[in-house]
């Protein structure tokens, strides 16, 4: 059952990762236009989509580390490593194509990751059936 678990990690982290992107970000975008108004626009369309990543980069991360049955510190820190490759690879693909405006959703996905790394890190996170501490 626990190799299950290892090869379950990071697709599992994936689809919970973009789930909490779709999820996220529809009450994130709904919310907003509900006080503000549609269609979102300049600094708000902006910072609703950083959120909205930021959601994404947090669940990634999260939902490794309660997938995998131990390790979750090694674990974090690879889903954070996994997080900053891909973020990497989208900025160096934004600045080709002249999109920098994905440049703050690319640090809201960075953000959620490492906050999720760092609780992590503190001993407040831990796989699923474990004991944080």
């Amino acid at each position: 059952m626990q190799v299950l678990r290892w090869i379950a990690v990071l697709p599992g982290a994936v689809v919970f990762g973009y789930l909490a992107y779709l999820v996220g970000g529809f009450v994130n975008n709904m919310t907003t236009a509900m006080f503000i108004g549609a269609p979102l626009k300049g600094w708000l369309a902006v910072a609703t989509d950083a959120m909205a990543h930021m959601y994404m980069g947090a669940a990634f991360a999260y939902s490794a580390i309660r997938i995998a049955p131990a390790a979750p510190r090694y674990v974090a820190s690879g889903a954070f490593a996994v997080l900053v490759a891909f973020a990497a690879s989208s900025v160096w693909s934004s600045f080709g194509i002249g999109k920098y405006y994905a440049i703050p959703a690319i640090g809201g996905l960075l953000f959620g990751g490492f906050a999720v790394m760092l609780g992590t890190l503190a001993g407040e996170i831990s796989p699923y059936g474990k004991t944080a501490g």
